[in-house]
């Protein structure tokens, strides 16, 4: 039987039609084994006859490669497959070194050689249908665009997003990002495209470097010029016009050093149902306030009195990193605030993980509530395990868990009563 991977002549050949993207059939002719039994082929077959169909491009994954780039060149250029595209991930992580090879970037190396003229710029509009865009910032992928690697990050984001007229998402996650985003300083184009989503995921990387301080405090004024690319802030952009319902915020690590909240005093989503935070420190506030009142994370989550449903998984309290380390607030004064401070929340869920037991955990495991101290460049679990302090935020938990559903149970016999009289 001849090799079939090297009976390509031409890439559009009759057996090949012209609707479909090379890279394409190129991608899936190279899954074909070796060994060429009857099983295998079948398997392969099914394959072929599933990427002849637009419905297979629903779910498009493109890596930050040479590769990728074609593959977005020929589906962005072929109408019958870019329209069938309804979530886009992209990969962003700039040239890089892996453990055999260089390799050199794809889609963000165009944007560095041609910052307007490129099939990066304004991605989301090459697809018509799309709802869902994913796109993962590497973690020094900004140095490529620009000396100031937080602005070169924001410039990526922005000329993702970046399109004419704005792109029809609902849905945006943004992992590995330095630093909360400013939505404030994106284009009019990129702003109308956030304002219009109703879901958010933003994930912050890990940046154990003290410089990333000093670079985040230059990044506000970056975007002064060049106009064309990031104009200045303008009137119209009210927080009113976000319709934003579901978020989700969350770390792979947090350093000392730095948090993704430092530009967060003042966002505020007047829409949001639904938060989600994973893995996330709430922090010492910044001085001049004491360390007793709530931090930027407990502040940003107390502004939304809309909030129906709340879950923070695996978050933590900073305590001081003395030898006996001590909170200045505790669980109970967070459970307190919720509720006070949130009137429609019908559910809650607050839990921890121990994914890897440690000596002292056997201590620990008595408390469900996690709290952390600074352990050299990042935050670790903290050994405090005062039991007086573990009983008082157990028995706070259960008692905003209790008022919640009680609270879901009156909303749920409202709604039936209604559901009857009508």
């Amino acid at each position: 039987m001849p090799n079939i991977k090297t009976s390509i002549k031409a890439p559009m050949s009759a057996e090949y039609p012209a609707s479909l993207p090379t890279e394409i059939w190129l991608s899936i002719i190279e899954q074909i084994p070796e060994v060429r039994t009857l099983n295998n082929l079948r398997r392969v077959s099914s394959r072929l006859y599933a990427i002849a169909t637009p419905a297979a491009f629903t779910n498009l994954d493109l890596p930050d490669t040479v590769r990728g780039l074609k593959a977005l060149r020929e589906i962005s250029q072929t109408p019958i497959v870019s329209r069938a595209v309804k979530t886009l991930k992209l990969v962003l992580v700039g040239p890089r070194d892996d453990h055999h090879r260089y390799i050199r970037g794809g889609i963000t190396s165009g944007y560095k050689k041609k910052p307007v003229a490129t099939m990066f710029l304004g991605v989301a509009s090459h697809f018509p249908a799309l709802q869902t865009l994913d796109i993962r910032v590497g973690r020094n992928v900004g140095q490529f665009v620009h000396a100031n690697p937080v602005v070169g990050e924001l410039m990526l984001v922005n000329a993702t997003l970046h399109t004419t007229p704005p792109a029809r998402l609902r849905a945006l996650k943004l992992s590995g990002l330095t630093l909360f985003p400013r939505f404030a300083v994106w284009s009019d184009a990129t702003a109308a495209t956030l304002q219009a989503l109703t879901s958010l995921e933003l994930n912050f990387g890990l940046q154990t470097d003290p410089e990333i301080m000093v670079r985040m405090l230059l990044w506000d004024g970056a975007f002064a010029g060049p106009s064309s690319i990031v104009p200045l802030l303008q009137p119209w952009r009210r927080s009113g016009q976000w319709s934003l319902t579901h978020l989700i915020l969350s770390a792979s690590k947090e350093s000392p050093a730095y948090h993704g909240f430092q530009r967060m005093h003042d966002a505020v989503f007047p829409n949001l149902v639904s938060l989600r935070i994973k893995h996330m420190v709430f922090r010492f506030p910044d001085p001049p306030i004491l360390r007793t009142e709530p931090g930027a994370l407990e502040e940003f989550i107390m502004r939304h009195t809309t909030l129906q449903a709340l879950v923070l998984d695996d978050c933590m309290l900073q305590t001081d990193s003395g030898v006996n380390p001590r909170p200045y607030r505790s669980w109970a004064a967070l459970c307190s605030q919720f509720s006070r401070a949130l009137p429609h929340l019908v559910a809650l869920s607050i839990y921890r993980h121990d994914f890897y037991p440690r000596p002292h955990d056997f201590i620990c495991r008595r408390f469900p509530l996690g709290y952390a101290s600074e352990l050299g460049d990042v935050f670790d679990r903290s050994v405090f395990c005062d039991p007086a302090a573990a009983a008082r935020d157990v028995e706070a938990l259960q008692a905003l868990g209790q008022e919640v559903r009680s609270r879901a149970e009156r909303c749920q016999a409202s709604l039936a009563e209604g559901a009857l009289q009508i």
